[in-house]
């Protein structure tokens, strides 16, 4: 007997870049379960360097920040083709080269996207 898998896809975009001290950027996370299967536990942090403030999170599902990170609640049920749109607001407070890393983990992944 075939099964399908779960097949996560995630796309990081930035609503402004570069941006100077003190402007406001957004980056909007995308998640796509490109799988014929559903996924678990599936859960978004964001990990922002020190030049970069997140200030606020909206999205499919709550997101919290936590001084340079933030995490939004795990989706039980994603299911196959169903996409997630997460959208973080932040702003530049100090000068360099900055990069938002953003990890995507579930049930199904064992090393985190």
């Amino acid at each position: 007997r075939w099964r399908g898998r779960p097949a996560l896809n995630v796309c990081v975009a930035d609503t402004e870049d570069p941006i100077c001290i003190g402007d406001p950027t957004s980056y909007v996370i995308t998640v796509t379960n490109q799988g014929q299967e559903a996924d678990k536990n599936v859960v978004v942090v964001a990990r922002f360097p020190p030049q970069i403030q997140p200030l606020a999170v909206t999205g499919d599902v709550k997101g919290t920040v936590s001084g340079q990170t933030v995490t939004f609640a795990p989706v039980d049920n994603f299911g196959p083709r169903q996409t997630l749109k997460y959208r973080i607001d932040a702003k530049g407070v100090s000068s360099g080269d900055a990069r938002v890393s953003v990890e995507v983990s579930s049930d199904s992944i064992k090393t985190p996207i």
